[in-house]
């Protein structure tokens, strides 16, 4: 072996000789405070890192009762609906009563709003008077009346040009 080997195997064997002696240093004053604990100021017999371990500790002992559980939870945040629907009429008219309250669940099919019928029922005896008073004319666009034919103006122009 040369002189540098001899040197580099020194080193590393008194690093490991270290590491070992420091290890088994902090390893055993772990044991030692455990075994001659030092009464610390102010807290318990022991007290801090690691001490205390053996001492009795306090047990409140009680007998088991069956009671109800309230299920309310009291907090302070915003709720958000799992889902929603907008509602919107089909119709205008005055509300005459509401059938809900609100937050309360509907079903479909249910009837919310009652709306006032007596507008809704003039409207539609106008539009059946309107009907009676007017008949349907019939069409005469392109065909024959009374021997004139008419038809648009641009269509006569349309004839009067090809007829030049």
């Amino acid at each position: 072996m040369t002189m540098v080997q001899m040197r580099t195997s020194l080193w590393y064997g008194l690093a490991v000789l270290l590491v070992v002696t420091v290890s088994s240093v902090a390893c055993s004053r772990g044991e030692a405070q455990a075994n001659n604990p030092a009464p610390s100021g102010g807290g318990p017999a022991g007290g801090g890192r690691g001490g205390g371990q053996n001492q009795v500790v306090p047990v409140a002992v009680a007998t088991a009762v069956q009671k109800a559980m309230p299920v309310t939870i009291q907090g302070i945040g915003t709720v958000i609906a799992a889902s929603t629907v907008a509602v919107r009429a089909q119709i205008t008219g005055e509300l005459t009563s509401v059938t809900f309250k609100e937050g309360e669940d509907v079903e479909q099919g249910q009837v919310l709003v009652t709306l006032d019928k007596r507008p809704l029922e003039a409207a539609s005896s106008r539009r059946r008077r309107n009907s009676r008073k007017t008949k349907p004319r019939r069409p005469t666009r392109g065909r024959k009346r009374r021997g004139i034919r008419i038809c648009s103006r641009a269509g006569s122009r349309r004839a009067s040009r090809s007829t030049r």
